[in-house]
């Protein structure tokens, strides 16, 4: 999913990272069942750990990735 970046922030171009469109990722992913068989084949990483981009790219790979750009502004889902 993607989201807008608020405008209000203050000189963006000190950041290490210079955005080069005023979108971003929320890191709020939603997968059909066939998860678990891309999950299935994945290998850890350095960390030992099974990653999440890795299962993205896979539905790149297979043309099966989607994204919706949302309206509003972002907030926080923690402690709910």
């Amino acid at each position: 999913m993607i989201c807008t970046i608020p405008p209000e922030i203050p000189k963006p171009y000190c950041y290490s990272v210079v955005p080069k469109s005023d979108l971003a990722v929320t890191g709020l992913y939603l997968y059909d069942c066939g998860v678990f068989d891309v999950i299935r084949t994945l290998k850890p990483s350095g960390r030992e750990e099974l990653e999440i981009t890795d299962v993205n790219n896979e539905y790149i790979r297979q043309e099966k990735m989607g994204y919706s750009m949302l309206d509003g502004c972002l907030s926080r889902c923690r402690d709910v």
